[in-house]
């Protein structure tokens, strides 16, 4: 699953940052792929936790305060639209 660039100026701006890219790209037209981001970065869906189930990653929206902090971008099956490196994330 992949993120887009949220409106508001400093989460965009952290997420910026969090992209650690020396050039300039255009965030309206960039994503950050799930893999980018820990659990907790994540939505808590109450009904799923009290019946003992996680839903996965491609299902669950980010919170308000989430920023990319996982650096994964080694060895993958694509290439990150954002950083323009090898993602080492398996799947999306």
């Amino acid at each position: 699953m992949y993120f887009k660039f949220s409106k508001e100026k400093n989460r965009r701006q952290q997420w910026i940052q969090a992209c650690s890219r020396g050039d300039v790209f255009n965030v309206d037209h960039e994503v950050i792929c799930s893999m980018h981001f820990t659990s907790s970065d994540y939505k808590d869906d109450l009904k799923l936790r009290l019946l003992g189930a996680e839903a996965p990653k491609s299902y669950r929206p980010l919170t308000d305060t989430a920023v990319p902090s996982l650096k994964a971008y080694s060895a993958c099956s694509h290439t990150s639209r954002v950083c323009g490196k090898r993602c080492s994330a398996s799947a999306h």
